[in-house]
């Protein structure tokens, strides 16, 4: 299945997959992605770019596929996924500073957009 690559519609796909197999954990699942695109390689896992630019970080928006795949399927004992990356493998560090600084911004940013959201359907 070739889906719109946006990090909430892989979300989607492999969240309903691994559900699935937590439900009826008497079977065993198995699903297979491939990408091909480039990649980058962030804090040791491999991420995978959309054709979403995101102008505020002046980079594109990444979907952590092998972080999503590896802590998700990790209490699923009866789920398999296979992932293939045919991808350039750029290595990007990221300092823990970094990284504690973008979860900030986004998370305020989430914050900021909910506001907004309330405060326009009370309409202030």
């Amino acid at each position: 299945m070739q889906i719109d690559p946006t990090i909430e519609n892989y979300k989607k796909v492999f969240f309903a997959f691994v559900d699935k197999a937590k439900a009826d954990p008497t079977k065993k699942y198995l699903q297979i992605q491939s990408f091909a695109c480039h990649g980058y390689h962030v804090s040791g896992f491999q991420r995978v770019p959309t054709p979403y630019y995101d102008y505020v970080n002046k980079c594109y928006v990444m979907i952590p596929v092998e972080e999503l795949v590896r802590t998700r399927i990790a209490g699923v004992p009866n789920a398999y996924c296979l992932v293939f990356f045919a991808c350039c493998r750029e290595v990007i560090k990221i300092s823990k500073f970094e990284i504690e600084k973008q979860a900030l911004e986004a998370l305020t940013k989430v914050e900021l957009s909910e506001l907004s959201d309330k405060a326009s359907s009370r309409g202030d």
